[in-house]
């Protein structure tokens, strides 16, 4: 009798086109997890429309996470059934402005705060545990974008006419029990928000600027930062530099 196919190398390309279906992977504008991201040449190239580079194995930790906030949405509502009122709602639609809009993962309505579910490896936890304990500024702990993030939901919570006084991460632990996850918290500050749409209509302006001048290929000269090349879909080591590809930092190895 011959053994049957290996079921993680056939669904292995599964996920792989499976991921590339989904509405969030097809988008061209910019969501609130991206508007804070470090890398200028990043964002302008996906608002410049540059063909990403197609993934070859499944994306796993995204995967994960997408199914984990599927799951809270069902835990929330679950929790205001306990409750027997509305305190939470659960995966809002935002109109941030500008065209730009988002899904929060949750909003308690008893303390006007944002709460974003961030499914993390343990050194992310660790990272975050340290710089507090170090008594770093409430707005060094974590990383800019994560933060941006936050504040962004708030901004478009308050634009829905929603009060919003508090903004936090609750950081789930992927490989540990629950019990050591954490949780990150600042006071709603809109001017983060509207840092982050100006430096966005600045890269739409540059894109739309460059592109009359047929003159993409200057993206290069954007600011770049090379702390998450493994996460971009333009990174391509040792290639070339144009609008299409980043060679990144040349000394990373992953």
């Amino acid at each position: 009798m011959t053994m049957p196919p290996s079921t993680i190398d056939e669904l292995g390309p599964v996920l792989v086109d499976y991921d590339s279906t989904r509405p969030r992977s097809l988008q061209q504008n910019l969501g609130p997890s991206e508007l804070g991201a470090a890398c200028a040449q990043q964002l302008a190239r996906k608002l410049a429309g540059a063909p990403r580079k197609a993934p070859t194995q499944p994306l796993w930790a995204p995967f994960q996470g997408m199914a984990v906030h599927s799951k809270m949405e069902e835990v929330v509502d679950f929790w205001n059934q306990r409750l027997g009122r509305r305190r939470w709602m659960a995966e809002t639609d935002l109109d941030i402005g500008d065209g730009i809009t988002g899904r929060a993962d949750a909003y308690d309505g008893d303390h006007a705060m944002v709460v974003d579910w961030k499914l993390t490896g343990t050194s992310v936890i660790d990272q975050y545990l340290t710089k507090r304990r170090k008594g770093l500024p409430v707005s060094e702990q974590i990383k800019t974008a994560y933060r941006v993030q936050a504040h962004v939901y708030g901004y478009g919570h308050v634009r829905a006419g929603r009060e919003v006084r508090w903004v936090r991460l609750v950081f789930l632990p992927r490989h540990a029990r629950y019990a050591l996850g954490a949780e990150w918290t600042e006071e709603y500050k809109p001017e983060v928000a509207r840092w982050a749409l100006d430096r966005y209509r600045q890269l739409v302006d540059w894109v739309d600027e460059a592109s009359r001048r047929h003159a993409l290929h200057e993206i290069s000269a954007l600011p770049v930062d090379t702390t998450e090349c493994h996460w971009c879909p333009f990174y391509t080591p040792a290639g070339a530099t144009n609008w299409q590809t980043c060679p990144g930092d040349d000394t990373i190895s992953w």
